[in-house]
């Protein structure tokens, strides 16, 4: 690790790293040299040296100050770390406490009492960093997995792609390396060589071009399972996409009624779908206003909720196509192959709503119509909101077609789920810098090369944690993270 991770640290820092408030057990942590003498302080054992390390022990503690006689602040469990061999790299107390608030403020004031500094967000893990106990990849996947709130979630943050990447990192990194030395030579020594069209030279960088690509996919496919797959549900109006929105969602988000045009804005509902993070949109009724015999003022805020649908609808990830299934409604074929023209994601599902209007023999056959119009790869799902019949179903199917948009499968790659800071750098300035280098022609300035190189080298470094000017880049990344973290 380069110097500018070793700058001058506050001698020991202390933090709450539990939710702050009522609660069972609070859990405080302290780390730096002084934790001993703390441990000492809090406890009345100045005489007796420093505790014993990675053992529990049950313990009184008093604030400094305290009468002899005095009761105590509280009785807690206590663990101390001897560093190396703690989270931080350093001397570690922890004190597990009964989780009154009153016993949690006595404890952090007789820790500042004791000239101890507060903590700032991420500080324990800073330090882990800073001791070489973790890496910079697997601190930001620590804080995926705190951040999850789905099963899709929690197994990628677990997953070995943070350690993956880390390799993969360090091989373009040693790549690039020899790449510099190469150029710098013919630089140095005025070679009369046309370095930049050297075939080991080239076929090195095409070579991290596309594993850089294909790590850019695996992270793109992971930013869908932490930000959440964007799911529209379009169509007719009175299709129920409203209804179905609340069947989904099993609660009244949106309002529901007989009158085309209700919805008249996109309605956006954060779901735990199948184990993955869904942001499921319901937008206005898609239809021709031509003739519809409203007021221009009632049709102008309409086709602006129409306009939006639509807009909603290019960006999604997936698209919900919710089709009138009443005799009625299947009769408006005309209006649903306008529908399908619009720009919408490659993945679709077709729910046929309404279904318990349909009886026994013509459910199946209509079902069979949409399959044949629009081939095997599209999941055609019966469902009536009101009987709530067939939202498995559908739930189903949408968790298939996410699992085949975030690769959360054996067919591909697992997805890497990695912060905006990692996205922006290996997109922006490894890959960026890469293909600059090998668009050059023969005659390009080898000077202006090595910059190339060395833009992406110092792109790998900003990812793993150990470039020039990191300090500003770990500001932003652990300003993001738990305070007791």
């Amino acid at each position: 690790m380069r110097s500018a991770l070793r700058g001058a640290v506050p001698s020991t820092v202390y933090a709450l790293s539990t939710v702050p408030g009522r609660s069972a057990l609070a859990v405080v942590r302290v780390s730096g040299p002084q934790s001993a003498s703390v441990f000492q302080s809090l406890t009345r054992r100045a005489k007796q040296g420093p505790p014993p390390a990675r053992q529990a022990l049950l313990r009184k503690l008093y604030a400094p100050g305290m009468a002899t006689g005095a009761s105590p602040i509280d009785t807690a469990i206590c663990v101390w770390y001897k560093g190396p061999h703690s989270f931080t790299g350093e001397d570690t107390l922890e004190l597990q406490l009964h989780g009154g608030r009153a016993i949690v403020a006595k404890v952090l004031q007789a820790l500042q009492e004791l000239q101890l500094t507060p903590a700032g967000p991420g500080e324990f893990s800073r330090r882990a960093l800073r001791h070489r106990k973790l890496g910079l990849l697997e601190l930001e996947a620590m804080r995926e997995a705190i951040d999850s709130d789905t099963e899709t979630q929690r197994v990628a943050a677990a997953g070995a792609g943070a350690s993956k990447l880390r390799s993969e990192l360090l091989s373009w990194r040693q790549t690039l390396l020899e790449c510099l030395v190469e150029v710098q030579a013919a630089i140095d020594f005025g070679e009369d060589v046309e370095v930049t069209r050297s075939p080991v030279l080239l076929s090195r960088l095409a070579q991290l071009r596309r594993e850089s690509h294909a790590v850019l996919e695996r992270a793109r496919r992971g930013q869908l399972l932490s930000q959440g797959v964007r799911v529209v549900l379009f169509g007719a109006p009175n299709a129920g996409k409203s209804s179905l929105l609340n069947l989904l969602a099993r609660d009244e988000h949106a309002i529901v009624s007989d009158l085309p045009g209700t919805t008249r804005d996109s309605i956006d509902t954060l779901l735990d779908m199948g184990g993955f993070k869904t942001i499921l949109s319901d937008t206005a009724g898609i239809r021709d206003l031509g003739d519809s015999g409203e007021s221009l003022a009632s049709r102008s805020i309409e086709q602006i909720g129409i306009q939006r649908a639509c807009g909603k609808l290019a960006a999604a990830d997936l698209a919900v196509l919710v089709v009138d299934g009443s005799p009625e409604g299947l009769l408006a074929q005309a209006e649903i192959s306008r529908l399908l023209q619009l720009p919408r994601p490659q993945q679709l599902v077709v729910a046929v709503n309404k279904s318990d209007l349909l009886g026994p023999s013509t459910l199946p056959q209509a079902i069979d119509t949409w399959r044949q119009r629009l081939g095997p790869t599209v999941p055609v799902v019966p469902v009536s909101c009101k009987t709530h019949g067939g939202a498995e179903d559908l739930v189903a199917a949408l968790k298939k077609q996410f699992t085949l948009l975030t690769g959360s499968n054996s067919q591909v790659e697992e997805p890497v789920m990695v912060s905006h800071r990692v996205h922006d750098t290996l997109e922006n300035e490894i890959i960026a810098s890469v293909d600059a280098v090998l668009s050059q022609g023969p005659d390009t300035d080898l000077a202006l090369v090595c910059e190339h190189l060395q833009a992406a080298a110092h792109g790998v470094g900003k990812i793993l944690g150990d470039a020039i000017g990191i300090e500003e880049v770990l500001d932003g990344v652990f300003a993001n993270f738990c305070i007791g973290k």
